[in-house]
């Protein structure tokens, strides 16, 4: 009957040690106070490229190339500049139906014969400044005669975009306006097949040389002092294809 006792007793020890074990493993532990993610440490800018640099400048050296022209163009009497407007729209009508008619590739192969290009490079500038083949040709003609001044096509199609004419764009670069329309009717004859490109695109006089040309004739005249008569350079801008055999 000791025994028993003995057994039960260590039995109970047992059973009292197992359970506090167990209750000790389950005790969860201390909760954690949440951590806060560290801030993100700013970036620095990514430093200017020389290229990118060069660009800005260049951008703003041809805005202020333009300003420079376009404040010239506005100083063109405005009856003066409004008729000039008018020759040139009836003539860029007659390219524009010739385009419509013919086809681009018609239009552009004449017109890249007489200015040395080809003509997708003519399609292509199309293209870029959404603009007829009338008005196209103007910016060509007048630039084959201004190359001097530095102008180019993005200027000259900027200007237009700031609600200048051709004509005023043309005074702009001390081109006569009388002769910008000699030269644009010319090279519309080659742009509607009337005549053939002979890649000399009609020159037009300058503002200047024309003043000069003036100056020396009088000059002339008074040392003899007899008059002259001479009917040379007036009233001509440029000479006319078809008829000249330029």
């Amino acid at each position: 009957m000791k025994r028993i006792w003995i057994l039960v007793s260590l039995m109970a020890v047992m059973v009292w040690t197992v359970g506090t074990a167990l209750a000790q493993s389950e005790t969860p532990p201390p909760a954690q106070a949440p951590q806060t993610p560290a801030s993100p440490e700013p970036q620095a800018a990514p430093p200017s490229t020389p290229s990118a640099t060069a660009d800005a400048g260049a951008k703003a050296e041809a805005g202020a190339g333009v300003t420079v022209f376009m404040e010239k163009a506005k100083k063109v009497p405005p009856q003066e500049a409004e008729d000039t407007e008018k020759k040139l729209r009836e003539t860029v009508k007659k390219v524009e139906e010739e385009g419509a008619s013919k086809g681009d590739q018609t239009v552009a192969s004449r017109l890249g014969a007489e200015f040395g290009m080809t003509a997708d490079a003519l399609i292509a500038e199309k293209g870029t400044y959404q603009t007829g083949w009338g008005e196209l040709m103007i910016a060509h003609t007048l630039l084959a005669s201004a190359k001097t001044t530095g102008v180019t096509l993005d200027n000259m199609f900027e200007m237009r975009r700031n609600g200048l004419g051709w004509g005023q764009i043309g005074h702009s670069l001390d081109l006569r306006l009388g002769g910008i329309v000699s030269a644009v009717r010319a090279e519309s004859r080659v742009a509607i097949g009337a005549a053939k490109a002979d890649g000399r695109p009609a020159k037009i006089q300058n503002v200047s040389a024309r003043a000069n040309a003036g100056t020396k004739v009088g000059a002339a005249a008074g040392h003899k002092g007899t008059g002259v008569s001479s009917d040379v350079g007036v009233g001509v801008g440029a000479t006319v294809k078809g008829q000249s055999g330029k």
